[in-house]
């Protein structure tokens, strides 16, 4: 009887050493498992989170120096690198080469933004040739109306006189611009808002021989502000301007919009089907693709043309076939699209 109980007791305790045994290595694996995963999570608060201004010091633009003006250039570059992927990425479509559209109009549009100092382009300075439009940008949105202070309005006056020398130029008031759209939500809400806003439209075609308008607004729906419906308030507003423009006999004008490149904002931010019925043509923005933020601390193309070879899934929708082609998917006329692209760069450290 005892030589049994002792058997037993033997055998129990072997058990027991080899479940210790087992829970050991489990530890250990679990431990080497956590380990880097956790050291990877503190390295990245560290560098990119806390001390973030040591990875990406402060930028600095020529002509602009205030922190406010640099937060607004950045806000667009900012949103671009910070969305969300699409729910369900199998749903992103393909698009590979196709054939050019068959139109004969031409254009080139390029934005000239208001002289900050003597440094910037002057209006001296423009080739009234190099261009099919001119943008000038940006005035702002203020009482549902254009506004824009003398020095920039008497800038607008220099610009339309390059139509004394190319006389197939068009000049275009770009309103909005990045980080400069706070007073669209609230002009756009309701109709008597909308009809104020089209009368300074008008009044700025007539008195300053503007060719039409550019809309940049950055971007309808971002901020609600109480308002869910601005994507489509800002969709009857260029309804309501396209049917001004058909009563203008003698002072027709052109109606064109800035627009994200981003496939995500595109369906957020714009009934495209709806536009492409009252736009004359879009200006897609497609730059900014990639740039430093927290959550993307890794370099990239400023405005890559096509993705590449390493770019999979969400990340090979960054560039300017896909947007381009997006738009077209989703009820832009071809001939209406116009790629933008930058005459800047972005700078890594």
């Amino acid at each position: 009887m005892f030589s049994e109980d002792h058997n037993r007791y033997l055998l129990l305790q072997q058990n027991q050493r080899r479940s210790c045994l087992v829970e050991k290595k489990t530890f250990l694996i679990l431990i080497c498992l956590i380990l880097p995963i956790t050291l990877f999570c503190a390295t990245y608060m560290i560098l990119f989170g806390i001390y973030e201004k040591l990875v990406y010091p402060k930028s600095t633009l020529n002509g602009f120096n205030t922190k406010e003006v640099i937060t607004q250039n950045l806000h667009r570059a900012t949103l671009y690198n910070n969305l969300k992927p699409f729910h369900n990425l199998s749903d992103i479509p393909e698009f590979g080469h196709t054939d050019a559209v068959d139109d004969n109009v031409f254009r080139l549009v390029c934005y000239y933004n208001f002289p900050s100092d003597s440094y910037s382009l002057q209006v001296k300075d423009i080739d009234p040739f190099l261009c099919t439009h001119i943008n000038v940008a940006f005035a702002s949105v203020h009482n549902n109306s254009i506004n824009l202070n003398e020095v920039h309005l008497g800038y607008l006056q220099e610009v339309v006189k390059l139509k004394d020398t190319n006389k197939n130029l068009k000049i275009l008031l770009s309103i909005g611009g990045s980080g400069n759209s706070d007073d669209f939500p609230e002009m756009v809400k309701n109709h008597t808002n909308r009809k104020t806003f089209i009368q300074s439209i008008l009044y700025y075609v007539k008195t300053y021989g503007i060719d039409g308008i550019d809309l940049d607004w950055e971007f309808p729906s971002e901020y609600p502000d109480g308002d869910k419906n601005q994507r489509m308030h800002f969709t009857q507003l260029l309804a309501e301007i396209r049917k001004n423009i058909s009563r203008q006999k003698n002072f027709p004008y052109l109606l064109t919009a800035a627009v994200a490149a981003p496939a995500a904002l595109v369906d957020a931010y714009y009934d495209v089907s709806y536009m492409n019925d009252y736009v004359d043509f879009v200006n897609v923005m497609n730059y900014d693709f990639h740039f430093f933020t927290t959550t993307t601390p890794f370099t990239g193309i400023n405005s890559p043309l096509y993705p590449l070879s390493s770019e999979k899934m969400f990340m090979s929708t960054l560039n300017i076939n896909y947007s381009s082609h997006y738009w077209n998917y989703k009820g832009m006329e071809k001939s209406k699209i116009v790629v933008g692209l930058p005459t800047y760069g972005h700078t890594y450290r």
